[in-house]
Parts: structure tokens; sequence; C-alpha cells
């Protein structure tokens, strides 16, 4: 037993000291390294632009100076404890020294270009019209960060293009707020007889080229080839004629006149207020309007089954504004009025008379535009005469009356952009309620005399 102890001793033994020669490498390798950290010690990291210089001050003596590269940076030792460091060029360089104790200090240098001047005014511009666009100067790079909409994100996309150095990736796109406008459309139906009559009509002849040879022996306006009451010249043309003496004169020229009449007439029954409606949509959406009613159109099927569409008539509407970046309104415009027409009716279905238009157009805000040109003629005959007569002595004894009927639908629309409409009510309201403290601040209750010193 005593012989088996002494040899658990001795492995135990020879285990430990395996372990002591296996862990004392990693004791080692760790003090080397805490050595090292003792020895080495990073002082910090400077940015500089080409040109610039930094002075460095150290607790003991300066013995040597090393630098990585040199044609980056250049370091000088000015006095014992002074340590000067120049940049030469854009890049990246570590400066190392030793001090007197045998520790030594590395920095790491930064050398950038200085910004060009035109590209700082330009950014401090941009940065100065959007508040929520910030500027971050990074070793010579311009860095923007926040939020844009997008017209402001392409201007800074091509002011890069042009100046690559500039850093946008922490630029946002906002979503851009969606104008609702507001049309306010009228649609009228008015007599065609009415609507001539309102404008500016000009005459339907005038008078063309004239020539004549006047041969008398006796001044006077009786006998003469032109007279004082002739018709289709002007006023002036007879009294040169009878200011001629005597004689024998020939003329040729152009004698006319040319005028113009302004009616403005309003009649009542000459026309109606089919619809006026105001639609709010979105810009780049769509809305309609339809006041009528709906038709119904039995259809059989391939089954024998009955199937039953309905087609709508009345006046239809289909609009879908846009505002555009300079703030006029572009507008699609489709307008039909349609009523049914039992005159081609098929299987008691009656037919659709149908005006319909389409156009597109850009007016400003607040513009009326105006679409006409759909007209409808309706035409009436009536016969009467008495019964029982026949063909030729009836027809001479009858009596027949005619009538046509002509109207035009006329469509007013106004758009207007509510963002807009709600500032300028803003204004109306600040201004009234400046207007009010100022007379309130007069002190008065009644009428104020300003004739008065």
């Amino acid at each position: 037993m005593m012989s088996l102890t002494m040899q658990q001793r001795i492995v135990m033994n020879f285990l430990m000291w395996i372990c002591l020669l296996l862990a004392l490498p990693n004791a080692v390798a760790e003090e080397a390294r805490a050595e090292q950290e003792t020895a080495e010690r990073e002082t910090g990291h400077y940015a500089l632009s080409i040109g610039s210089t930094e002075v460095m001050a150290t607790a003991q003596n300066i013995t040597r100076v090393a630098i990585a590269k040199p044609e980056v940076a250049e370091a000088r030792i000015i006095n014992e404890r002074e340590l000067m460091i120049m940049a030469l060029q854009t890049g990246q360089t570590d400066v190392l020294w030793w001090l007197e104790d045998g520790s030594r200090e590395r920095v790491r240098v930064q050398v950038y270009a200085e910004p060009d001047p035109i590209l700082r005014a330009l950014l401090a511009k941009v940065v100065n019209e959007n508040e929520s666009l910030h500027l971050v100067w990074q070793y010579g790079q311009p860095m923007l960060h926040g939020y844009v909409d997008q017209p402001q994100l392409e201007s800074l996309q091509q002011l890069r293009a042009d100046f690559p150095i500039i850093n946008i990736s922490q630029v946002r796109m906002i979503a851009a707020e969606v104008a609702t406008l507001e049309l306010e459309m009228k649609v009228y139906e008015i007599n065609r007889r009415s609507l001539r009559q309102l404008g500016l009509r000009w005459q339907q002849s005038m008078a063309g080229p004239a020539f004549g040879i006047i041969s008398d022996w006796q001044g006077g306006g009786t006998f003469r080839a032109i007279g004082e009451t002739a018709m289709n010249t002007v006023p002036g043309q007879e009294a040169l004629l009878n200011n001629l003496p005597a004689g024998q004169y020939g003329y040729l020229g152009w004698a006319t006149s040319f005028a113009s009449t302004l009616q403005m007439m309003q009649e009542r029954g000459e026309g109606r207020v089919l619809a006026t409606p105001k639609l709010r949509v979105e810009s780049g959406e769509s809305a309609e309007f339809l006041a009528g009613g709906e038709i119904p159109i039995p259809q059989i099927t391939l089954q024998g089954a009955t199937q039953v569409d309905f087609k709508n008539y009345g006046i239809y509407l289909r609009v879908a504004p846009e505002k555009l970046a300079d703030g006029r309104i572009r507008t699609q415009v489709i307008s039909e009025l349609s009523q049914p027409d039992h005159g081609v009716a098929v299987q008691g279905v009656p037919g659709l008379r149908t005006r319909r238009t389409e156009t597109m157009v850009t007016v400003a805000e607040g513009e009326t535009l105006v679409i006409a040109g759909l007209v409808s003629q309706e035409d009436s005959e009536l016969h009467s005469g008495l019964p029982g007569m026949g063909s030729g002595v009836g027809r001479l004894l009858a009596n027949r009356d005619q009538q046509s009927h002509e109207t035009e639908l006329v469509v007013f629309i106004t758009p207007r952009d509510l963002h807009k409409q709600r500032i300028r009510n803003n204004e109306k309201l600040a201004k009234q309620e400046q207007f009010w403290r100022a007379f309130s601040a007069l002190g008065c209750s009644g009428m104020l005399d300003f004739s008065k010193d």
C-alpha cells in the first residue's frame, strides 16, 4: 500500500509540472502584451487640412520619431518635449515617438483637402432654405442629413453629380402633401338665339371698290352720278362730290365703313340651369357627377333567361384635375348630356340622344373654363286645314306651321386649390382682426372727429 501511495505522488507531481510547462507560454505572452501596452500608448486621432500643422507636448523628453507615410505628413521635433506634425497631402498615416523611459506614443493623422468655396456657398444656401436639413463637415467631406421633398431631393442629386464629394446617404424623402382641389361647375342650356345676341356681332357686309366718271356743267346734288342720299357709301363721299366744281372728273378708290355692335341682352325663359355641382378631389384623381336616371334594357342570355341592364342618362360630368409644379391646374373634362328618344324605340325601349365632349385644358387657379358647342336642334311642323277637302284644294286652304328650336349646352368649370383658399381666408381674418384691434385702440364709442387738431 505504501509503494502505491508513492507512485500516486510521483504521478501527481509529474502532472503538475506538465501543467506548469503548458501555462508558462501563456503567462509569458500576457506579460509581453502588458509590457507592450505599457510601452506603446495611443494618444489620439487628428484631422488636419492640407498645409495645416499640429503641435503636441509630451511629459518626457522625446528621443526618436517615426512616421508610416512620409508623403502624407511630416513630423519634426521642435524641442525636447514638443513635436510638430504638418499635413502634406490627403491620406491617413501613423506618427510614433519614443520617450526617454523606453515607452512610445502613437497618433493617427487624417489629412483632407479644404472644400471648394463655391461648394460651401451652395450648401449653405441649401441648408438655409430647408430647416429640416443639416450639414456636417467630416474630414473635409460635407455630409447632409435630414428630410426633404421630391423636388429638393432631385436638386441635391444634381448637386452631387457636380460635386461627388457630397454625401447624401442620410437624406430621407418625405411624402409630398397631395393637394385637394375643388371644382365648381355650372351647366346651362341656353337658347341659341339668345346666345348669339350675347357678344360682339359684326355687320354682315361692307362696300367694295367704287369707280365712276363725273361730268356735268352745273353744280348741285340733284342730277349727279351719286346723289346726296346714295346707299352703301360713307357720308363724306357725297360731301366730296358736292363740293366739286362743274366739269369732268374721274374717281377710283375704296369707300366703306366697318361697324360693330356689342349686344348684352338677357331674356327670361331663354335658358335654364341644369346642374351646379361642387366636387372635391385629390390632385391626380378623378371625380364623377350624374344627375338623371337609368333606362332598363332587357336582354336574352344564351340560356334563354332575361337579363336586365341599365343605361344611364342625364347630365354626366367626369373631371380629373392635376396641380402642376407652377401652381396651374390641368383638368381633363368629359361632359355628356343625354335624354331618352322615343322616336327610335326598339321593343318599347327608347334610344338616347347624347351630346358629349372631352377635352384637356390648363388654367390658373381660380380661373373659369368654358366648354360650349354642344348644340341640340328640334324641328316641329303642324298642318291644319278643312276636313274632307282634296289634296289640291285642301292644300290651298290648309295652314302649315314650322318651328325650329336650337339649344346649346354650356359648361363653366372653376378649379380652386383648397390649401391656397384656406390661406387667403386666414389672411382676411388676420386683416379683420388687425383692423378691429386698431379700432379698439382708439378708445371711442361713437363718431370720431378728425377735423380737430
